[in-house]
């Protein structure tokens, strides 16, 4: 059975996706637990900052294609 996998360089990966490796990753190798400590801690942050951002997007464009979608259906 064989599994892909993807790896990644997370140092220089988006918020977004920092936060997705370090909720759903696995390490693979760790040289310095108290490097990765700080800096799983500062993209923690990193993310939180950026969260609202993203959400006010998010919504944004499901509002989009909502108006598409009923304007597609009242023509």
């Amino acid at each position: 059975m064989q599994t892909d996998k993807d790896i990644k360089r997370i140092n220089i990966a988006s918020p977004y996706l920092k936060h997705r490796i370090i909720k759903t990753g696995k390490i693979l190798f760790d040289r310095n637990k108290r490097l990765r400590v700080r800096f799983t801690t500062n993209a923690i942050i990193e993310y939180l900052d950026f969260k609202p951002i993203e959400d006010i997007f998010t919504k944004a464009v499901a509002n989009r294609f909502r108006k598409k979608s009923l304007s597609a259906v009242t023509k």
